[in-house]
């Protein structure tokens, strides 16, 4: 049996998400958004929504270390996030 091809196309330049098409060798494909690790914040595609929520959160008198909690339980990932550990920010 040969090895699947894998080919990937970005669609979002420039940010953390890539399109990924996986081609098996029947001829298959299936196309899936995966995370990459970006080098700037500014990089991120969710970065307004994630600055809003930081000071919404930051409003209510948050710690820091709460707010830090409170956006990886909200699913927020961090620019540099690797493998298939947990998203943490």
């Amino acid at each position: 049996m040969n090895p699947a091809e894998v080919g990937h196309e970005r669609r979002d330049k420039g940010t953390e998400r890539v399109e990924v098409l996986v081609r098996s060798s029947g001829g298959c494909e299936t196309g899936h958004e995966v995370r990459r690790p970006v080098g700037r914040y500014e990089r991120m595609s969710d970065l307004p929504a994630l600055l809003g929520r930081i000071e919404a959160l930051r409003a209510e008198g948050q710690s820091l270390a709460t707010v830090a909690g409170r956006l990886n339980a909200e699913g927020f990932s961090p620019r540099s996030a690797r493998g298939s550990s947990p998203p943490r920010c």
